[in-house]
């Protein structure tokens, strides 16, 4: 299992390929773009997983388990303790 931060960190660095990568797609129609887009993608989408399933989660239709939300168990991703 990863570390907290480190695996937070490679969350943020693939929004920030994603992002960079969907900016090109809007300009240039590339099928090698599109299938880093698609790679980006899924590795983020497996950390993610990776992230929630062992610390807390990420996203709203990931944060309610048993009829409750799951938020209060930790700090928020952006509070300095989550980091």
């Amino acid at each position: 299992m990863k570390d907290k931060k480190a695996l937070l960190n490679e969350i943020r660095a693939l929004d920030f390929a994603l992002l960079e990568t969907g900016l090109y797609l809007n300009a240039n129609d590339c099928n090698e773009a599109k299938d880093h887009f698609k790679n980006l993608k899924e590795q983020r989408e497996k950390l993610v997983h990776e992230y929630e399933t062992n610390y807390s989660p990420l996203r709203m239709e990931n944060g309610m388990k048993n009829g409750h939300w799951q938020w209060h168990q930790g700090p928020w991703p952006w509070e300095s303790e989550a980091n």
